[in-house]
């Protein structure tokens, strides 16, 4: 094989090489930096979080601060003291009549229509748009004393009631049938409480996530999850329980969609790069309680996949350019041979050994220092 054409391939690879490890060393450093940009964001995403709950916090405390100062909401929560029945008409009222208790059910049903004109009252004087999943519930002395602390679904509403009615205002999160909320509860006179319980629902999530540019998935930890990242949610709250509230990787770049010059999907080379970030941010008061926000990689990986899969296909159009060079490409260099040294060559071959050769260096001068030597013999 010439060398010359050795070398020529020699060099293509070479070429090659270096551009491979060019682009491997830019594709780790544009995935780190995409990555941590990433992560900044997400941080935003928790410094908006922040704003919401101050919200929620500042939406229920005002509107249940107004409503449990609401006199017929009072009225009804004690009315259900016994009264003294009435005395025939005609006969002297005993001294002690015995007591006469309103049926349970209507002392309830008159404190929870009471409680809702309350509630509703109090959220349009302060222009709270209550969302549809709120609720709420009062709880006059007798309906406590006839719930004592117990394990049971209900068991985050009674706590709420029993702190407000001690004159503890209680303000926070909770787990009720398997879903969270924000709620307080105050003290609605000696004894008895209001409670206003607003829900982390899909239309939180998607105001957070419309606030912070990132997905959002409330996990109560339970399989029942509110989330605006679609089918990945799961993975996305499972993935992140594990990490301990630093951001992390969840799964794996999916193959990406390439346009030219042929439509195919293929994979994202040189790096490891998930196919989102996440963070789980718990919730105080509940555990296991948290909001995960999260970002596809979608958005960075796919034209850093295209970037890839379009220099390797220029390297291998020069590779294959270089091949065929070498092999049609006649790269013999014929020497250049002075014409004096060839007339010397050309008497001494006719016999005329007077001739001599002119001094040369190099290659050439060893053949002259030849002539002159067979000519001299």
């Amino acid at each position: 094989m010439n060398r010359n054409r050795l070398k020529l391939w020699l060099y293509m690879v070479l070429l090659l090489l270096a551009g491979a490890a060019n682009l491997f060393l830019a594709t780790n450093a544009l995935a780190g930096k995409e990555i941590a940009d990433t992560d900044a964001r997400l941080q935003v995403g928790v410094e908006q979080l922040r704003v919401r709950e101050r919200l929620i916090a500042r939406e229920a405390t005002a509107v249940a601060a107004i409503a449990v100062r609401s006199g017929p909401l009072l009225e009804a929560l004690f009315s259900a003291a016994p009264r003294p029945a009435p005395a025939p008409r005609g006969v002297a009222r005993p001294a002690k009549a015995p007591p006469v208790h309103p049926p349970a059910a209507t002392q309830e049903g008159e404190i929870d229509a009471a409680a809702r004109a309350a509630v509703e009252q109090a959220a349009a004087s302060v222009g709270v748009d209550l969302p549809s999943g709120a609720f709420w519930k009062a709880a006059s002395p007798e309906w406590l004393a006839a719930h004592p602390p117990a394990d049971g679904p209900d068991r985050a509403i009674a706590d709420f009631l029993r702190d407000g009615a001690a004159g503890n205002p209680r303000r926070g999160y909770a787990s009720i049938n398997g879903a969270l909320w924000y709620g307080v509860a105050f003290q609605a006179g000696e004894g008895a409480a209001l409670a206003l319980f607003l829900p982390l629902d899909a239309r939180w999530a998607e105001r957070l996530r419309r606030a912070s540019g990132i997905d959002v998935t409330v996990d109560a930890g339970t399989p029942r999850l509110v989330s605006t990242a679609g089918a990945d949610a799961a993975i996305i709250a499972r993935t992140s329980r594990a990490a301990g509230g630093v951001p992390v990787g969840v799964g794996t770049v999916p193959l990406v969609q390439i346009v030219e010059p042929v439509r195919m999907k293929l994979p994202l080379l040189f790096t490891g790069a998930p196919a989102a970030r996440a963070l789980s941010v718990p919730l105080s008061g509940v555990r296991e309680a948290r909001v995960v926000l999260s970002e596809p990689t979608i958005g960075f990986v796919t034209p850093l996949a295209r970037y890839q899969w379009a220099v390797m296909a220029v390297g291998v159009g020069l590779l294959a350019v270089g091949l065929l060079l070498g092999l049609l490409v006649n790269t013999d260099v014929l020497p250049q041979v002075p014409s004096t040294l060839v007339a010397a060559a050309t008497r001494i071959e006719r016999g005329d050994y007077s001739a001599r050769a002119p001094e040369f260096l190099g290659a050439l001068g060893t053949l002259a220092g030849a002539l002159n030597g067979a000519a001299a013999a």
